[in-house]
C-alpha cells in the first residue's frame, strides 16, 4: 500500500478521491504476517485452525473470496 501511495503521490494523482489500496495494489509485493522469523503461527494454534486459514488464503488468492470495503469502514477517515 505504501509503495502504491508513494507512486501516486509522486505522479500527482493522490488525493481528492476515494482510493482503496491493498495487497494486490499496483507496485505492492503483498505481505505475510508471521509469529517469528521461522514460524507463521504460535505453537499453541491448533493444526485445524491453521488448515482452515490456509484454505482461506488459497480462496483469496484464487479470487473466490473478496472483501467489500464501504465508506463506513473508514470510520470518518474519508
Amino acid at each position: 500500500m505504501y509503495a502504491a501511495a508513494a507512486q501516486d503521490s509522486k505522479s500527482g494523482s493522490l488525493g481528492g478521491k476515494y482510493l482503496l489500496y491493498g495487497l494486490n495494489s499496483k507496485g505492492s509485493t503483498g505481505a505475510q504476517l508471521r509469529y517469528s522469523q521461522d514460524r507463521e503461527f504460535n505453537s499453541v494454534v491448533p493444526a485445524q485452525v491453521i488448515a482452515e486459514l490456509e484454505a482461506l488464503k488459497k480462496k483469496f488468492a484464487a479470487g473466490e473470496l473478496k472483501v467489500a470495503v464501504t465508506r463506513e469502514d473508514a470510520r470518518g477517515g474519508i
